[in-house]
């Protein structure tokens, strides 16, 4: 392409960018003008494979860089909560034991007045049981 084209072309063409490309060819005026747009279009086509392909790597490594980030971070995290942990190991033990079983206690006492309020209690009389205060307490 270098030996057919005159004007020295070739180095205005190297100076664009892919987005240029359709102002740089309206100014395209000269004799010879078409092989001036090959050259171009051709130029401009790797161009834009190029900074694909460069897009593509920068993500990759964009990737890779964090997942190395954030390993060494969690690294330096688990050696600071290590320090913490021996500190507050004992503490945080109670209260999870305590929370758990408070927990379950509930559980199990919801279940079972569910399982009552939809069974006639036997205390009073039914049309009691539904309308009145005491239903509560009773289912």
């Amino acid at each position: 392409m270098e030996n057919s084209i005159s004007y020295s072309s070739i180095e205005d063409i190297q100076l664009l960018s892919w987005e240029n490309a359709p102002k740089y060819c309206l100014q395209l005026t000269i004799p010879g003008g078409t092989v001036l747009l090959q050259a171009a279009n051709s130029y401009l086509r790797d161009q834009w494979f190029h900074s694909l392909q460069w897009k593509r790597r920068r993500r990759r490594r964009r990737r890779r860089r964090r997942r190395r980030r954030r390993r060494r971070r969690r690294r330096r995290r688990r050696r600071r909560r290590r320090r913490r942990r021996r500190r507050r190991r004992r503490r945080r033990r109670r209260r999870r034991r305590r929370r758990r079983r408070r927990r379950r206690r509930r559980r199990r006492r919801r279940r079972r007045r569910r399982r009552r309020r939809s069974s006639y209690c036997g205390c009073c009389c039914y049309f009691e049981c539904l309308f009145s205060l005491s239903a509560i307490n009773h289912h």
